[in-house]
């Protein structure tokens, strides 16, 4: 059997793997269910992200990766072998190779701990790829050119931003924000201006429904279920847009601050680039409405957000499946 080559973005809320010649075959939430009381592990992926909140208390929904890199070794390795087994099956007859995509910036002991966590759930060989890279190749930006490319990642647990010329990153930062600190934000506007606690997947719901910077032709509303912080009784209420433009500013505002670090780093031969293409916004944080507006007003650059930003990262890393020997120095070991 010949030994396949995948691909996978494996990411703080979601994991998706790619397959060479098939495409992208399988997007999952990165969770694991397991049963405290004995260990058992009890589901992976949609299935264990179908229990959050609604377990007893001796099963937990645990998230291996915690701000784009392993938090739990253990549990990344049930979760990348069980995501594995889904896609291959059972056996593995010939392990298969794997490019797996990772922040920028990570440091030596972490990207050891991917290579060492997915060739202990059944990859033969671990090659990694830093996730702008990845998304500036899926987007089809010059990467291999002496031309500057700005992009910037907005994944679950880390923004990455990056400035690329000829497969190299000419600056880079990575912070550790990104679209579970939103989130996060929404839940705590809730508990102080309105005394209800939601969970993380209505904290979600919020975002993806009524995120926005920008004031819309009509406004947005959505009416959410909760638990009032006074009483512990479940209450519903209305939310509008401006509720959750106040919520999570703040942490929008940092992600903005960090791109204008990158552009004050960036040579200015790779500046004129730049202002010429634009800067690529992806990742499911580039969803908010008005995000790419608020960075063109904020550095007078156009910003394009990529045609499938949920998808950039891992078909970039896809495409150098196909060709490794041409992007062989864009990949780490």
């Amino acid at each position: 059997m010949k030994r396949k080559y995948i691909a996978m973005d494996l990411g703080t809320a979601n994991t998706l793997v790619f397959i060479q010649s098939q495409g992208i075959v399988l997007n999952e939430p990165s969770t694991v269910a397991i049963d405290t009381l004995s260990g058992k592990v009890l589901a992976v992926g949609k299935e264990a992200h179908a229990y959050i909140g609604k377990v007893p208390h001796n099963i937990e929904v645990i998230r291996p990766l915690k701000d784009g890199c392993i938090a739990d070794f253990d549990m990344a390795q049930t979760l990348i072998a069980n995501l594995l087994q889904k896609i291959i099956g059972k056996w593995l007859v010939r392990k298969p190779h794997m490019i797996i995509c990772v922040p920028i910036n990570i440091t030596g002991v972490e990207r050891r701990a991917v290579i060492d966590t997915a060739k202990r759930a059944g990859a033969h060989e671990v090659r990694l790829i830093e996730e702008p890279i990845a998304a500036a190749i899926g987007a089809s930006l010059p990467v291999l050119e002496p031309i500057g490319s700005m992009i910037v990642d907005i994944g679950g647990g880390t923004t990455d931003i990056a400035v690329i010329s000829m497969g190299e990153k000419a600056c880079a930062q990575s912070v550790r924000v990104a679209g579970d600190a939103l989130n996060k934000a929404v839940q705590r506007y809730l508990q102080e201006h309105m005394q209800i606690f939601v969970g993380e997947i209505m904290a979600e719901k919020i975002k993806m429904t009524l995120g926005s910077l920008e004031t819309p032709p009509e406004p947005l509303t959505m009416e959410i279920s909760g638990k009032h912080i006074t009483n512990s009784g479940p209450t519903n209420l209305k939310l509008d847009h401006t509720h959750v433009q106040k919520a999570i500013t703040p942490v929008i505002d940092i992600i903005l601050k960090s791109i204008l670090d990158v552009l004050e780093q960036t040579p200015p031969e790779l500046s004129a680039d730049i202002m010429q293409q634009g800067i690529l916004l992806t990742g499911g944080g580039s969803l908010i409405q008005g995000l790419n507006t608020c960075i063109t007003n904020l550095t007078g650059l156009p910003v394009n957000v990529d045609r499938t930003p949920l998808t950039t990262v891992i078909n970039g890393a896809g495409a150098t499946l196909d060709d490794i020997a041409r992007y062989k120095q864009l990949l780490l070991e």
